[in-house]
Formats: structure tokens, C-alpha cells, sequence
């Protein structure tokens, strides 16, 4: 048995189990005859045994083999079919090891994105992320495919950032130039607007009647 803890920062992982105890409660509440065991155990039986979304029985994902009912006793058995297994997660959401990746960032430095590598995988949506900071636990809604492209639009955007800050030196011009440029800048303006009176706050001209105290 391996213990697998879940990504930092992202409290969806857990939606499920609470989910699951909210389905139990729920039901013990409806069903009222017999004792707490036998309700429970009468509630888990039809639980495991109902499909979910991918047409798989609960008890049949974890056996690998579907459990006989009453209900089931009624159909025919299906000799030589076998279904594939879908993976945990659909195959455009899938990081292998080595795939380069953007990894979520929840520091205080102001960068929410740092690239990395990813270096494993496990349970089909917890990832390994190798990044300039150290490795990192993410989800893989935590995390962006990382492509060429975009590396070299973020190197540009630093390196125009950076050319933004460094002064640039003005060219050289006459003293008559000068005046000319000011003269035509100030021939431009906007005339300024007129200073408007201020315009007193309307007062209520309701009669004010003192209360009766006592």
C-alpha cells in the first residue's frame, strides 16, 4: 500500500470523498428500518454495484470483476468481451516524463508561472514538476504545455522590459530647432475650460420637528 497525498493548494482533489460521505449520510437519513449495520451495509451493496459514468461498476473497477445480484442474475452472461480501460484522464490532458511544461507558482515573488519538466507522474493527475525553484507536486490543472513559441515570446517580453528602463540619448539639435518644436507644441493646445462655480449641495426643505422626550 503506497500513500499518495494530493497537490498543494488545490482542495478539489478531496471533492470526491466528501462527496461520497455527503451520498452515505444522505441516505442512512431516508432509510429509517433496521438497525445502522444493516442499513449500511444494504446501501454500500446497491452502491457498488450501480455504473457510473464510464459504464463500470464501483466493486468491478476494484476486483476486476463484476459481483452477482439479484438484478445481474437476470441477464445473460457476455462470453469473450472485453472493454478497454479508459485512462484516469483524457489523452490531450496526459504529461509524460519529459514533457515540458508551465508550472502554477504561489509565492510572493509576483511570477505565477515558471517552466519546468516534468519528471513523473502518478495517479493519472498528480505530477512531478522539475523547476529552477525545485521540484514541485501539481496537478495537472496546474500546469500548461510549454512550446517553443511561447518561450521565445516571453524572452522578448524581458528583454523589452529591461530596454524600457535604460535611458536612450536624445539627438542633437540647434537651439532655433528647439524653440521652433516648442512654439509648435504650444500652438496645439487645447484652449483650457472654463472654471464652473461650484455647485452648492440642494438642502432638504422638510420642517424638522423636535421629539417629545419624556
Amino acid at each position: 500500500m503506497r500513500h499518495v497525498t494530493t497537490a498543494p493548494y488545490y482542495p478539489q482533489s478531496n471533492t470526491a470523498a466528501e462527496r461520497a460521505v455527503r451520498t452515505v449520510k444522505e441516505a442512512l437519513k431516508k432509510n429509517k428500518a433496521g438497525s445502522l449495520k444493516c442499513r449500511l451495509a444494504k446501501f454500500l451493496l446497491r452502491y457498488r454495484v450501480t455504473p457510473v459514468k464510464d459504464g463500470k461498476l464501483p466493486a468491478e473497477m476494484l476486483l476486476g470483476a463484476q459481483p452477482r445480484t439479484r438484478l445481474s442474475a437476470h441477464f445473460p452472461e457476455r462470453e469473450g468481451t472485453k472493454e478497454t480501460v479508459k485512462a484516469a484522464a483524457p489523452p490531450s490532458r496526459l504529461f509524460l516524463p519529459g514533457t515540458r511544461v508551465w508550472s502554477r507558482q504561489y509565492n510572493r515573488s509576483g511570477q505565477r508561472w515558471l517552466p519546468g519538466t516534468v519528471t513523473a507522474a502518478s495517479g493519472g493527475r498528480l505530477l512531478t514538476v522539475d523547476t529552477e525553484e525545485g521540484e514541485q507536486r501539481r496537478h495537472i490543472d496546474q500546469v500548461r504545455l510549454r512550446e517553443a513559441q511561447q518561450e521565445a515570446s516571453v524572452t522578448h517580453s524581458r528583454e523589452s522590459e529591461t530596454d524600457i528602463g535604460a535611458e536612450s540619448p536624445l539627438p542633437h539639435l540647434h537651439t532655433g530647432e528647439l524653440r521652433e518644436q516648442t512654439d509648435k507644441g504650444a500652438g496645439t493646445d487645447q484652449p483650457a475650460s472654463a472654471v464652473e462655480d461650484p455647485v452648492l449641495p440642494r438642502r432638504s426643505t422638510r420642517k424638522r420637528r423636535a421629539p417629545d422626550r419624556f
